[in-house]
């Protein structure tokens, strides 16, 4: 068979800290060589075919480890093709999706199951996390074991600690510390159950955040940290930290010596309730918090105290958000780059730390030959140029057609999406 042979040029490429001139080979599904000049000779590569960067950013391909692709059980809000299109649109090459499907995906079987609906759909790299329950914590190990000997990705286990989406509340001290206890990166929904206030209908965002306040996030996290018995194999993941009593907790299980990854959304990064219409569109667990929550976390962005992006993608019906109960949730994928750039225009975030956090899930979730430009790791890669952009729910491909980011402007764009080194978007088109 015939070598494809590509070369990227015209390039700033993002070394893991910033951007830096260069040009990248690609062989077949690998990347050949990163040559860091700002000085172009073609001449050389007569074989290979050319792709022109603009001059615009090259980052690695950027690896969501938070979505919900709603798969098995609720298609008509999602599926593996819609939200892997939608993961590409937004410059995202790799996605871990969580267990809260029906059935929860919780058992090898029904693992295996999603594995091979995902095989099929997706056109991204993908992995799993599997839920926590009373019934597997067990035998979640040997599943996991299990899954892995079959190639399949588990990434780590997924603990909800308030009512969400599914039917996987944990609340007891002991099953955390058995979760804890099997040396897995154990990721947290750290809401307290008992702090929450339970509600059938949506009265608008400032009710929702009184009905699930930041304390419910900061006493679920003290809950971790007394559930703990071997700093030694407890890794802990604090998914879509929403409030700086949160952060502040955490940054105590940190400082106690316990492996701490600290997950952000763009969404609480970017809105507090003042920027909100109020509307269901914003519900989200957790909730959207005041601003000085919002303040606390850009900071804690900045200098490098989060560790990772998480967009939570959380894709529901337009019609089902327009109703008086409306679930909370809202999709994230193809925004999530845009939403960030925007705070880096107004100076409120790092652009280079952008795209550290955008790729830094690779090296957590030890995912091999992933996750850097450098030689032999595999050619996924998100090319960003200058170019006008507008987001519109109507053209999106998530099957959720409705975004709290409409119609949000940049002058960059999610230009083209390598994978594994052939071209799944290319003028940001498919």
């Amino acid at each position: 068979m015939k070598n494809s042979k590509k070369i990227l040029y015209n390039c700033n490429i993002f070394n893991n800290t910033t951007f830096q001139k260069g040009y990248i080979l690609i062989l077949n599904d690998i990347i050949e060589d990163v040559i860091w000049t700002d000085q172009y000779d073609l001449s050389h590569y007569s074989d290979y075919e050319k792709i022109n960067c603009d001059e615009g950013f090259v980052s690695y391909g950027f690896i969501d480890p938070h979505v919900h692709f709603r798969t098995p059980g609720n298609e008509d809000k999602e599926d593996w093709d819609s939200g892997s299109r939608a993961a590409v649109k937004g410059g995202f090459t790799y996605v871990i999706d969580m267990p809260n499907n029906k059935p929860s995906a919780v058992d090898y079987n029904t693992i295996r199951e999603k594995n091979e609906i995902a095989k099929k759909l997706s056109l991204v790299n993908y992995g799993f996390h599997i839920g926590l329950t009373d019934q597997n914590v067990f035998t979640i190990k040997d599943i996991i074991s299990q899954l892995r000997n079959d190639k399949i990705n588990i990434h780590g286990i997924k603990v909800f600690m308030g009512s969400s989406t599914g039917n996987l509340l944990v609340t007891t001290k002991e099953i955390i510390r058995q979760a804890l206890n099997t040396g897995e990166i154990v990721l947290f929904h750290a809401e307290n159950e008992e702090d929450i206030i339970a509600s059938d209908n949506f009265e608008n965002i400032e009710k929702h955040e009184q009905n699930r306040p930041a304390i419910a996030e900061k006493n679920a996290i003290s809950k971790i940290m007394e559930s703990i018995s071997s700093k030694q194999l407890s890794k802990v993941y604090i998914c879509h930290l929403s409030s700086n009593i949160g952060l502040q907790t955490a940054l105590q299980l940190r400082k106690s010596g316990i492996t701490t990854y600290l997950e952000i959304t763009p969404h609480h990064l970017y809105f507090s309730i003042n920027d909100t219409d109020g509307s269901a569109f914003f519900k989200i667990n957790p909730p959207i918090r005041n601003f000085n929550d919002v303040s606390a976390l850009r900071d804690a962005f900045n200098s490098g105290v989060l560790d990772l992006i998480g967009t939570d993608h959380a894709p529901h019906l337009l019609v089902e958000k327009q109703q008086k109960n409306a679930p909370s949730g809202f999709p994230g994928l193809e925004t999530a780059f845009y939403a960030l750039y925007e705070l880096s225009k107004r100076d409120v975030l790092s652009f280079d730390m952008i795209f550290k956090m955008l790729t830094n899930a690779y090296s957590i979730f030890n995912i091999k030959n992933r996750g850097e430009i450098k030689k032999g790791n595999f050619a996924d890669l998100t090319i960003i140029k200058k170019n006008d952009y507008i987001f519109k729910s109507e053209n999106s491909y998530t099957k959720a057609k409705f975004s709290p980011f409409e119609n949000i402007k940049s002058d960059l764009i999610i230009d083209t999406v390598i994978i594994s080194g052939k071209e799944m978007l290319i003028n940001n088109k498919f």
